[in-house]
């Protein structure tokens, strides 16, 4: 609501229906609803089979997880800055292709604000330098 008591268009809404299982709520959908353009709408539906019950651990393993073909599974817990992978579903991965050849047999140039800023970088260095000396002869 604006400060003048107008109604303004939501950004953003989420819905979400509730069921009580074993004394336990939780939820059964949720609906997401972004009025971004374009406009989205993302629909989410759970099936629950039991609450707080026993859990058998297989299928936490990931040869049991129902994956996609090239579902990849990473180990984040020990370094989140370096995944690891730990499984991948599918054929084995190819190994990286090499590095392509310069174009024209020449190597890559830097992009013209690279060489803006080296420049410029350059002439501060020189401007520096041309003041610390005559500091230094003063």
């Amino acid at each position: 609501m604006n400060e003048d008591g107008t109604l303004t268009e939501l950004k953003h809404r989420l819905e979400i229906t509730w069921k009580s299982i074993s004394d336990v709520w939780l939820p059964t959908s949720a609906t997401f609803t972004s009025n971004h353009r374009p406009k989205t709408v993302r629909q989410l539906n759970f099936q629950w089979q039991q609450v707080n019950g026993k859990i058998d651990p297989t299928l936490f393993a990931a040869g049991s997880l129902e994956l996609a073909e090239g579902t990849k599974v990473v180990d984040q817990k020990t370094d989140p800055r370096v995944p690891r992978l730990v499984y991948r579903v599918g054929p084995p991965l190819m190994e990286s292709p090499p590095p392509r050849p310069p174009e024209n047999g020449r190597m890559p140039t830097p992009s013209r604000t690279g060489t803006v800023i080296l420049f410029l970088l350059a002439v501060f260095a020189l401007i520096g330098g041309l003041v610390q000396r005559k500091q230094r002869s003063t």
